[in-house]
């Protein structure tokens, strides 16, 4: 059965407070896999060595990605 965004939403903090807990900078929201929803992280750089973004919260999937440093643009004038 394919994981809804209702499934991903209502674990979304869990799984932030996770991968913040491993790195600190990352992005993490939520995202889409085929018919699946999923947790999206979004990584400055690869981990130190032995750490590792868990794969699963509470069913939902968790993908994540080195994407470099994100920055968040306001679109106030």
């Amino acid at each position: 059965m394919a994981v809804s965004y209702a499934q991903a939403k209502a674990v979304l903090d869990r799984a932030n407070d996770q991968v913040r807990a491993i790195a600190p900078g990352a992005s993490v929201g939520i995202g889409r896999v085929g018919d699946d929803f999923v947790i999206k992280v979004l990584l400055d750089d690869e981990l130190e060595a032995g750490l590792k973004i868990p794969t699963n919260v509470e069913g939902v999937s968790v993908v994540a990605q080195v994407a470099g440093r994100t920055i968040a643009h306001s679109t106030a004038p």
